[in-house]
């Protein structure tokens, strides 16, 4: 298995973890990625989660799937002619 695929993750299982976060900062961190482990553990929405001073921003972005499909089930509808156009 090569690195890159040991260490990739799906969006939920990184928004939801803050070790795997942890653990990917850790290993960013010649890029100069730094989180701060009180901004990381918290379980509250989208959040900046960067070490003061750190040369990057991290950010959690909380997924949401499920608006996205139902955009995409809205175009295919229209595009079919069933259901109200989408803006």
């Amino acid at each position: 298995m090569t690195e890159t695929r040991r260490r990739s993750t799906s969006a939920s299982s990184v928004e939801n973890s803050a070790s795997v976060r942890q653990h990917t900062s850790e290993s960013l961190g010649f890029l100069g990625v730094a989180i701060d482990p009180g901004l990381n553990s918290r379980l509250a929405g989208d959040r900046e989660i960067s070490r003061n001073g750190a040369a990057v921003c991290a950010f959690v972005v909380m997924a949401r799937e499920d608006l996205e499909i139902a955009r995409q089930v809205r175009q295919v509808m229209a595009a079919r002619g069933v259901g109200p156009p989408v803006p």
